[in-house]
């Protein structure tokens, strides 16, 4: 029978509450499928995390006995479906043993509900350490960062689980050493038939297939909101909501944020994690580590690097005491690609051919004597035009000519034409076209806008581009409010 209970009450047990031999100290977070309290382990003498099971749209607290009633009978099925993946998760959760994914403990049942413990991660939140300095990090240090949660990430996926609500909140900076770790693996992932069964999404950091109970979720869900994550990082603001990128797609990519201050195919790699089609994103952790760390050999034929040590699912019995597990560190990911890039190019292995084969250096000599007249007799091709300088990748070099005289620093700014309308394929290139028209003939600090493709108009001062050209862009990232 559904509860007739005010729902104005909180719904977390107040402290004090004992659960077995746990006594609650305090909550540490709220969501739409459950509780996490602090609470202290009062067999071991130590601080643990435990998460209650707690559906808000289908569930209220009994005041009284502290007991979880449904809100309706129609609940009754969704709820103990929910429950019953909420205790298995459980289950498989605490057979892992990696440094950089939470530990559980045990489960158990009670208050018509169940629990999960975990242990309690004294740091940081990634959220929290962006508020307070945006702007401290850049490639390496970001890497150091993502290495350690893909390596435990990646044997969660091994495993046949998704995270799902991947976010800085949910990644914390242990406080003993700085390191990663990725919590809150305790909400009821899978989505049901029944609105009081929702997937929890962080709007922003989830894709377009977590909002439908059709979308075709795995690896690549995960992946997009870790790329929302290093958007963050890199442009200190959260990503538009996915779904309303889907008609009218207004993301700043973070090649254009990003540019001179964070290695190029990094931001690429970022780019293609926050596609909103799920085929063309990365597929696997293995796939975008390489392309973070800018990999280009063909993905299919490379193996992925052998986890780290104590990264598998192994089984385990009684209470562990959230043994450390070495991940592989960024600097082995970096030392692997400089040996890679040291190998002789293209035009070093044709110079040891025709060294070891002088037949052939004769060959390409009576080549060069027959061809080399018929080439310059040739008309010379006419210079391309302005638009056709411009690289796929948006970037092109000005011809040589005498720079115009730079106006005064307070001259004001002059707003750019909007670009034509354009593909997605061709947005980037207009995007970088405009900023850079938006400075054209004034002077470095000057203040500057211009119009996006997407009809965004960008505010910002004239800077340097690594073409020594004016373009508009922001100087540094503004530390923004927490969403």
């Amino acid at each position: 029978m559904a509860a007739e209970l005010p729902q104005t009450l909180s719904p977390a047990l107040p402290p004090g509450t004992l659960l077995q031999e746990y006594s609650l100290l305090s909550v540490l977070g709220m969501g739409g499928f459950g509780i996490t309290y602090l609470a202290a382990d009062n067999n071991l003498r130590l601080k643990v995390a435990i998460k209650e099971f707690f559906p808000s749209s289908a569930v209220v607290r009994n005041p009284f006995s502290g007991a979880v009633a449904l809100k309706s009978e129609q609940a009754q099925a969704e709820y103990s479906w929910g429950k019953d993946r909420f205790m298995r998760e459980a289950q498989t959760l605490a057979r892992f043993r990696h440094k950089n994914i939470v530990q559980v403990f045990r489960y158990f049942e009670g208050n018509a509900s169940c629990y999960m413990v975990m242990a309690y991660e004294e740091g940081q939140s990634l959220e929290d350490a962006l508020e307070a300095d945006p702007a401290r990090w850049d490639t390496q240090a970001v890497l150091a960062l993502m290495m350690p949660l893909l390596d435990g990430l990646e044997s969660v996926h091994a495993a046949g689980f998704l995270h799902r609500d991947i976010k800085p909140a949910n990644i914390v900076l242990r406080a003993s050493d700085g390191s990663p770790v990725l919590i809150d693996f305790g909400a009821a992932r899978a989505p049901t038939s029944s609105d009081a069964m929702t997937v929890v999404i962080s709007h922003g950091y989830g894709p377009p297939e977590q909002y439908s109970r059709q979308g075709k979720q795995g690896p690549w869900t995960d992946i997009y909101a870790l790329g929302g994550v290093l958007y963050r990082i890199v442009t200190g603001s959260v990503p538009p909501m996915s779904l309303h990128r889907i008609q009218n797609d207004a993301i700043i990519p973070a090649t254009f944020y990003g540019e001179g201050r964070f290695e190029p195919q990094f931001l690429k790699a970022i780019d293609l994690a926050l596609n909103v089609d799920e085929t063309r994103r990365p597929q696997s952790i293995a796939e975008w580590r390489r392309l973070l760390l800018g990999d280009t050999a063909d993905h299919a034929g490379i193996a992925a690097p052998p986890a780290a040590a104590g990264g598998t699912a192994a089984p385990t019995a009684g209470h562990p005491k959230n043994p450390a597990a070495a991940s592989v560190p960024a600097r082995e990911h970096t030392s692997r690609r400089l040996e890679e890039e040291s190998e002789p190019g293209l035009a070093t292995r044709i110079g040891q051919a025709m060294i070891a084969h002088p037949f052939l250096s004769l060959l390409v000599l009576v080549v060069a004597l027959i061809a080399g007249p018929q080439l310059l007799r040739r008309p010379a091709m006419p210079p391309a035009p302005m638009q056709e300088l411009a690289g796929p990748d948006g970037r092109y070099t000005a011809p040589a000519s005498a720079p115009a005289p730079a106006p005064p620093f307070d001259t004001p700014a002059v707003e750019a034409s909007p670009p034509p309308a354009s593909t997605d394929g061709e947005r980037q290139p207009n995007l970088r076209r405009a900023a850079i028209a938006a400075c054209e003939g004034r002077a470095i600090g000057a203040a500057c806008s211009f119009v996006t493709p997407r009809n965004e108009v960008i505010n910002a001062r004239c800077m340097t581009s690594t073409e020594g050209l004016p373009i508009c862009r922001p100087p540094r990232i503004a530390p923004q409010s927490r969403r």
